[in-house]
């Protein structure tokens, strides 16, 4: 079965891709015995909040996570932008792989037990610069200067800009100064990458993207037998997740799956809201206990 019978519904969305066929998603799901999951957090696992900080789990998504996570059939990873604290705090004591900032660290799932493996920083192995840290953090904090109710948040490697509260009078005249600045220094630094989101402009490194780390993933767990994959995000910097599983000729039953409005993407499914995303977790996990 190819991802897109997986899938298959007769709702598509503007971009053309079927809406996503849950019944027909969890029949492929029951049979399948090596089952690998890669999920975004942000706008996918739990809703945008105006505040970053304020979209924590909600406990029926942990609920839902930890009952899947004990089938020994499924392997899940939460791959998203949130550093590793916010990561460690909130899912870090459940049965999943966690990667953080874009693919900046990737930390497997427990291999027995309690026992937890230690994250692995890909940008460290790779030795790649990442002095244009300094710059970006004063563009940023001037843009914050001139742009109320706009804030910055540090990671270790990424910096992110977000104008979501802002008026768009207020931040409309920065923007575009803002990203000529940004422009220039990406010619001073290849490592820079700065990627809009929403109502975000986040700076980081070039080259390692959600996409680069479940090819990593991949290399280490091995993709012989896997007979399905379910990957879910929301945001531009997941379109490298499904660009990624869309070279995997050799994985079975590959559904990605974009959530909401977004109309350019190369996921071979849709939903329209994050309330859908619950709506999979919860009858997956009925189907296991069936």
């Amino acid at each position: 079965m190819t991802g897109s019978e997986v899938t298959a519904s007769s709702e598509a969305s503007a971009n053309g891709n079927p809406h996503l066929d849950i019944p027909k998603l969890a029949e492929t799901y029951s049979t399948a015995q090596n089952r690998y999951f890669f999920l975004d957090y942000d706008g996918t696992l739990s809703p945008i909040r105006v505040k970053p900080e304020d979209a924590t789990p909600s406990d029926e998504l942990l609920k839902l996570l930890k009952e899947l996570a004990e089938d020994q059939k499924n392997h899940i990873y939460i791959i998203s932008g949130r550093d590793r604290k916010f990561l460690v705090q909130w899912v870090g004591k459940l049965r999943i792989g966690l990667s953080a900032e874009h693919g900046a660290f990737l930390r497997p799932p427990p291999s027995s037990g309690d026992k937890v493996d230690e994250w692995r920083d890909l940008i460290s192995e790779q030795k790649m610069d990442v002095g244009w840290k300094d710059d970006v953090n004063k563009m940023f904090d001037d843009f914050v200067k001139n742009t109320p109710k706009s804030e910055v948040e540090r990671k270790e490697y990424a910096i992110t800009l977000h104008y979501r509260q802002s008026d768009k009078n207020d931040y409309k005249p920065h923007l575009e100064t803002l990203k000529s600045s940004l422009s220039t220094l990406s010619d001073k630094y290849p490592t820079l990458d700065v990627r809009k989101g929403k109502k975000s402009l986040e700076a980081r490194v070039k080259g390692v993207t959600k996409g680069v780390v479940i090819n990593e993933i991949l290399n280490t767990q091995g993709r012989n037998g896997i007979d399905f994959v379910m990957c879910l995000g929301d945001d531009t910097t997941d379109e490298d997740m499904f660009e990624q599983l869309a070279k995997e000729k050799s994985l079975k039953n590959v559904c990605t799956c974009n959530v909401g409005k977004k109309v350019k993407t190369v996921a071979n499914a849709h939903t329209r809201t994050q309330d859908e995303v619950m709506d999979i977790l919860r009858t997956l996990a009925k189907s296991n206990k069936q």
